[in-house]
């Protein structure tokens, strides 16, 4: 059986219509452009990560993370200095059990890894519930993680040599499933929620001070400033989590058609039904991105 693969989608926001693609030809879990401008790509399953220069068509292998990340990677973000944090899969899989299991149990089994611009990687953090699509602070200080299943997003202060140091909480999300997020100029950060149509514009201490609110049904899972004055927040949507992870798992374990499932039906579980629940969405916000 083939492995899962992804479609990389593109869209100009000043003339919207079918996106463009790129096969990534493996199962991208986050990506991310460099300064130099290169695209990079996490694949989860592998415990790698990929890099696509300017001008060219495909992925080459920039890191192989599987002896340090055995159970996988899955989102990242690209730090000013060049290196690379990406979040660390726990040793017990993600895709048993409902999603309130794993929030009820809140095993401490990921962590985050840092990536030189060698490529040379090491652990910086562990005992994170499940770390997601983590993000930099505007002076490039702090990393913040959201840990999902911990149900609070955390942050790090970032040493001089890439390492992480005065772990705190920065939010606490009580009966919510935080998943990637984005930070503004004034340092607050706009939290996605993967089990409700809502994100959040927190400051480090939990305070909110602002809210966007989309479809009813749908689930936040990543976000990010941009457009011409970087204030438009743009929001990566898909059916809210236990839904997505309901069918994910059906197609896993071939339920109600007698035969087994594949990990490429669960990656595109959100079409099991025939229909494509994948968007995304636009708001406009006050405050710009943290990085021009």
């Amino acid at each position: 059986m083939a492995p899962p693969r992804t479609l990389i989608a593109s869209i100009d926001p000043a003339s919207p219509g079918e996106p463009e693609h790129i096969d990534a030809a493996f199962n991208a879990g986050g990506f991310e452009f460099a300064a130099d401008g290169s695209l990079i790509a996490s694949a989860q399953g592998d415990g790698a990560l990929y890099r696509k220069k300017p001008g060219s068509d495909t992925f080459e292998l920039l890191a192989d993370l599987s002896t340090i990340a055995p159970h996988g990677i899955g989102e990242i973000v690209c730090h000013p200095s060049g290196r690379i944090y990406a979040g660390m899969r726990g040793g017990t899989s993600h895709h048993t059990g409902s999603i309130d299991d794993h929030l009820r149990r809140a095993e401490p089994s990921g962590g985050v890894l840092v990536v030189e611009p060698d490529g040379a990687a090491r652990v910086v953090a562990q005992d994170i519930v499940f770390a997601n699509g983590p993000a930099v602070a505007a002076d490039g200080g702090v990393l913040i993680v959201p840990e999902s299943f911990g149900q609070r997003v955390s942050a790090w202060d970032i040493e001089d040599n890439g390492d992480l140091a005065n772990r705190r909480v920065w939010a606490e999300t009580p009966g919510a499933v935080p998943d990637g997020n984005c930070v503004d100029r004034d340092g607050a950060v706009w939290q996605s929620l993967a089990d409700r149509a809502e994100l959040l514009r927190v400051h480090e201490g939990g305070e909110v001070s602002a809210r966007v609110t989309i479809d009813s049904g749908l689930g936040a899972y990543a976000c990010t400033l941009g457009g011409e004055d970087r204030q438009t927040l743009f929001i990566c949507t898909n059916l809210a989590v236990r839904e997505l992870w309901a069918r994910r798992q059906a197609a896993e374990t071939g339920a109600g058609s007698g035969e087994p499932g594949s990990m490429a039906k669960a990656v595109t579980a959100a079409a099991v039904d025939g229909k494509g629940h994948a968007g995304i969405f636009a708001a406009r916000v006050d405050v710009p991105a943290a990085v021009a």
